[in-house]
């Protein structure tokens, strides 16, 4: 317990043996409801400073602070967002990768889990959706651009379900647009970025 919670409760006491005449169930009372108050207060408290509200969803990455075989899944798919023509450290993919790989050691503190926790799960929905709808809204661009949006996307749903599916894979590819033309267009730049790595011709000046 805190110093603060210790004085609290102190005082509380000290409060209670100088009210002897007092029935004691009423002291008891007095002495519970204000230790249920510290102990509220005191979890109100570590919900704000963990970024998450209190009665949470249990984790979704992270089982006894060792992280679940479907977090290494996840750290390895925000690496190839490279694929869908977006960029890996948007995601901080490499940095989650890491702390993913150093929590399967089992030494990394309960405050450094749920911050990789926050952090892992925040990223893939994020990639989920630009993987879906794109990273840039075009009319931020061409401000008279006009195109059809797709039907409204709940990343946050879609990687739940995901993963009580044990289904995170296959959750990207079917968050990618459903036409043709995005196959072959993945397709394609894997194509040219090859040819950029491989080809000395490409780095000669003309």
């Amino acid at each position: 317990m805190t110093q603060t919670g210790d004085h609290m409760l102190a005082r509380t006491c000290e409060a209670t043996d100088d009210q002897q005449v007092k029935p004691p169930i009423h002291a008891g009372l007095r002495v519970a409801g204000t230790v249920a108050r510290f102990v509220g207060a005191a979890a109100l408290a570590l919900g704000l400073c963990t970024g998450s509200a209190l009665g949470a969803d249990a984790p979704l990455w992270f089982d006894n602070a060792r992280p679940r075989a479907q977090a290494l899944h996840a750290v390895e798919l925000l690496g190839t967002a490279a694929s869908h023509g977006l960029s890996p450290q948007d995601y901080d993919a490499e940095a989650l990768l890491q702390g993913v790989t150093l929590a399967t050691s089992g030494m990394q503190e309960p405050a450094t889990i749920a911050r990789l926790e926050q952090a892992l799960s925040a990223a893939i929905e994020r990639f989920l959706t630009h993987v879906h709808s794109g990273r840039i809204d075009p009319r931020r661009i061409h401000h008279d651009f006009a195109v059809p949006y797709p039907e409204p996307f709940d990343a946050a749903a879609t990687l739940r379900a995901a993963l009580a599916a044990g289904r995170l894979r296959e959750a990207v590819q079917e968050a990618a647009p459903r036409v043709p033309l995005y196959a072959q267009l993945r397709e394609a730049l894997a194509h040219y970025r090859g040819l950029a790595a491989s080809s000395a011709g490409w780095h000669q000046a003309l």
